[in-house]
């Protein structure tokens, strides 16, 4: 929580634009407008926040399924990951979005 509370006050404060790196899509949720999802070296996908982390996505990222939802006081994105997804399916995912790349 204090690394997030010092981040988005250098941003407010003085307009800096980061650039955050991590694994937590809830840390990066809580502090960023924009994402960018990177798997194997690749952009998976990029943009804002409600656009970009969505179930599908964080199940191609993660090879999870996920709920997403918000806060119902802060309004902040929840995500929560719970079961994780057979080979099969994962690899079916990719043959269908190479297909319509």
């Amino acid at each position: 929580m204090e690394i997030s509370a010092t981040l988005r006050r250098l941003n407010a404060k003085r307009g800096i634009t980061m650039i955050v790196s991590t694994h937590d899509l809830n840390f990066a949720a809580s502090i960023c407008q924009k994402v960018v999802l990177l798997r194997d070296g690749r952009i998976l996908a990029a943009g804002e926040l409600d656009t970009v982390l969505t179930p599908k996505n964080i199940s191609r990222l993660y090879d999870v399924d996920a709920s997403i939802d918000r806060h119902p006081l802060s309004g902040q994105l929840n995500i929560v990951p719970f079961r994780r997804q057979s080979p099969s399916s994962v690899a079916s995912q990719y043959s269908s979005s190479e297909e319509s790349t």
